[in-house]
């Protein structure tokens, strides 16, 4: 969760902390969650299967105590220290929806109405869970999409090549805030 992220002006409280607990179940046990956190972990049970509901005060605090904790910072870095093969860490639906936590909160930050994926495999992965989250539109990119009916253009890869990027024109309207996700940006990310 970023630091810059206010907890006291988020419009659902309640509801980004039901996201952050079943993100932090994937990395850690409510026993472990208790004692990094400080509340029972009967009760951060109980919110996680939402067998009760928190008030809207208590959702703030425990939120406020995930940011001071630096719990998501601590997940980051145990993850760039045990992980060394890029595909083992995307593989991770864990670290897939902690990214896609990161992305949806540029998305709303941005009011990005559009999110295109590059043609990986986990790229699309990322961007039809973060289109799927927040209805938005979602766009694969192909090489192949080269008719006269596309919209173009080129990045550049590790090794200096440059890859075409393609997408059908009925994807883009004109009206289109686009955010393009990329794993290597993940990669980046979670690599540090």
């Amino acid at each position: 969760m970023s630091e810059a992220y206010d907890v006291e002006e988020t419009k659902n409280p309640k509801r980004l902390l039901l996201d952050m607990l079943r993100i932090l179940t994937y990395f850690y046990s409510f026993r472990q969650l208790e004692k990094k956190l400080g509340f029972p972990m009967q009760t951060l049970w109980k919110y996680h299967t939402l067998r009760t509901v928190p008030e809207k005060e208590i959702a703030i605090k425990i939120l406020k105590r995930i940011q001071e904790s630096r719990i998501v910072e601590e997940i980051i870095s145990e993850l760039a220290r045990s992980v060394s093969d890029v595909y083992e860490l995307l593989s991770n639906i864990g670290i897939l929806e902690l990214a896609s936590f990161d992305a949806i909160e540029l998305v709303k930050q941005y009011k990005i109405n559009t999110v295109i994926s590059a043609p990986d495999s986990y790229s699309a992965a990322l961007a039809a869970l973060i289109s799927s989250k927040i209805r938005i539109s979602m766009c694969i990119t192909d090489r192949l999409y080269t008719t006269s009916n596309s919209v173009c253009t080129a990045i550049r890869a590790e090794n200096n090549i440059c890859i075409p990027l393609c997408v059908k024109r009925e994807c883009i309207s004109r009206k289109a805030r686009i955010m393009f996700m990329e794993s290597k940006m993940l990669k980046a990310r979670y690599e540090k």
